[in-house]
């Protein structure tokens, strides 16, 4: 700023430097007419991971960044230090997603295990393995702020304490899938209610000639009732039905 003053004319017959360049450094120099933020598209720092970049996200307060990459690989970063939290190891155990519990804990779900990360430290609080194979890309849904629910294709609910991994519930929604190999119903979205108690779901099987039928019910995860909502008859087997976001106000659906 010393500089930039010293550089201004001092007097009439003081010719240079000039006074648009003066003025322009007193301008640089001051920082004036500078916004908060850059714009320009040049990198504020780069968050670098071992293979190709397949989904990221922040945290509800923004404080932290987690990414997964095309080898299975989670990582997370302090979004203001740039701090590394976590780096997860590749294993035969293939990482389908991650999902954020809260800003501190990260939940990291794979073909036939999960584990949840304390991301103050980077370590894994605990790990659970499924019996079987049918929770690979499982639906996980925080249900209060010491528990979470995981759902598969096979309407089984699983309730975890995010604290210390003990299992508080173990139940099917549709009770013949228990010993089925191959669930009838086909559930393919889920959505919990913002109490935690009720649960959307949408299921899809066959009817006799070969038809898609889709349904959505809801189902009481307190007192374990389960009422359809609707059913369509589609000719197009590809077609889903996706639920809306876990703030889905189900109670008004009556037909």
């Amino acid at each position: 700023m010393q500089l930039a003053l010293a550089a201004l004319p001092q007097d009439e017959n003081d010719d240079m430097p000039v006074t648009p360049e003066a003025l322009k450094a007193i301008t640089d120099s001051s920082y004036a007419y500078v916004a908060p933020s850059g714009t320009n598209v040049a990198a504020a720092w780069d968050y670098q991971m071992p293979g190709n970049i397949n989904k990221f996200q922040l945290s509800s307060d923004e404080t932290v960044l987690a990414a997964k990459d095309s080898s299975g690989v989670v990582m997370a970063w302090d979004t203001k230090t740039h701090k590394e939290l976590l780096r997860t190891i590749k294993t035969d155990d293939e990482t389908s997603d991650f999902f954020f519990f809260d800003p501190s804990t990260l939940i990291v779900a794979r073909d036939h295990s999960f584990s949840v990360y304390d991301l103050a430290d980077g370590s894994e609080r605990w790990n659970y393995e499924y019996a079987d194979h049918s929770f690979a890309n499982a639906f996980y849904l925080k249900r209060s702020n010491e528990s979470f629910i995981v759902c598969n294709f096979k309407s089984e609910i699983l309730e975890f304490n995010i604290n210390d991994g003990s299992l508080f519930s173990d139940k099917y929604i549709f009770e013949e899938a228990r010993d089925s190999i191959s669930a009838d119903k086909y559930c393919s979205s889920y959505a919990l209610s913002d109490d935690g108690n009720r649960l959307a779901l949408a299921t899809s099987q066959y009817d006799d000639d070969h038809n898609t039928v889709y349904s959505l019910f809801e189902y009481d995860l307190l007192s374990g009732e389960t009422m359809m909502l609707l059913q369509i008859h589609l000719l197009y087997t590809a077609m889903k039905i996706h639920l809306a976001k876990h703030r889905l106000d189900i109670s008004s659906v009556t037909q």
